[in-house]
Parts: structure tokens; sequence; C-alpha cells
């Protein structure tokens, strides 16, 4: 909250807009671009590990300031995956799955996403569960990129090759 303070943070919720000043008076203005609305979780999920996050701050001081330097950079590459317009939420009937099985999953799932999958679990050597997740549904309304890159070398190998000179 201290930080959202000395940028001078305002947060427009409807417009999915977000206000920072830097030091310089420099206004940033980040515009999310959600179609629905995440869902919502439980504060108290979030209190379980707060000792174990006080002790590596403690640890790692060099990784962990205690006063944020200021606004990360901006990256070269941006994450993004592609939607076909006016792509809908992917809606299906979900796989039976076992009580034993549900309580799994709630225990796995901790990123909340508007976007959804089919899940599967199967059972590793030591009997525990494994999360399969079935992205076709979703697959089929993301654009494809031209580019496949199986291997970081063969990529990078490829870039060098292509730069201009």
């Amino acid at each position: 909250m201290d930080w959202l303070t000395e940028h001078k943070a305002k947060i427009d919720f409807a417009l999915k807009r977000v206000t920072l000043r830097t030091n310089e008076m420099v206004e940033i203005v980040v515009v999310g671009k959600l179609q629905s609305l995440p869902h919502l979780c439980n504060a108290f999920a979030g209190q379980r590990n707060r000792g174990l996050r006080h002790f590596h701050c403690k640890e790692f001081p060099d990784v962990f300031p205690d006063k944020l330097p200021g606004l990360p950079p901006d990256r070269e590459v941006e994450f993004n995956i592609e939607l076909y317009p006016s792509s809908l939420s992917v809606s299906i009937t979900p796989y039976r799955i076992t009580p034993t099985k549900l309580k799994e999953l709630k225990t796995q799932l901790q990123d909340v996403s508007p976007w959804g999958s089919l899940v599967l679990f199967v059972k590793k050597k030591d009997g525990s569960l494994r999360i399969c997740i079935d992205y076709k549904q979703l697959n089929k309304l993301t654009i494809k990129e031209s580019i496949h890159c199986h291997e970081l070398t063969t990529c990078s190998s490829n870039c060098e090759v292509s730069q201009c000179s």
C-alpha cells in the first residue's frame, strides 16, 4: 500500500485502468483487457505461508529491498495469447470427478483464471495425484504463431542468421 501511495495510484475498476505517477511527475496509465470479471478467492488462503515468506526476505536482503526502486522496466517481449475476434469463454460440461479428486483439485488450483479447461487426474507412483489439463477447446480459439520453437538453441541460432547487416 505504501508503494501505491508513494506513486499516487488511481485505480478505476469500471474502466480497468490504473494511473501512476513517478517522482519526476511522469504519468503512467495501464489499461486492462479482461472481458469478464475474475473469480474471487478467500483472503485467508494467503495467510498460511506468511512466516515462510518473511524468513526468505530476511535470508536474502539483496533480493527483497525494504523500499522498491520504482516501477518495473518495460520488457522487450510482452507475453500475450492472441484470440480470434469475438471469442467467448469455453463453456462445456465438466468431466465427472470423485469427491477426493475434487478436494485435490481445489488444493492444486492456486491461480484463478476467467478461462477454464477440463481437468483429469493421473495417479503417480507414490500414490499422489498429478493434474492434467485438457487445452483442446482453448487451443481452438488461439491464433497460432507462425514460428514454433521447440528448442531454445534452435530458435536463437535462427534469429542470429536472420539479422540484418
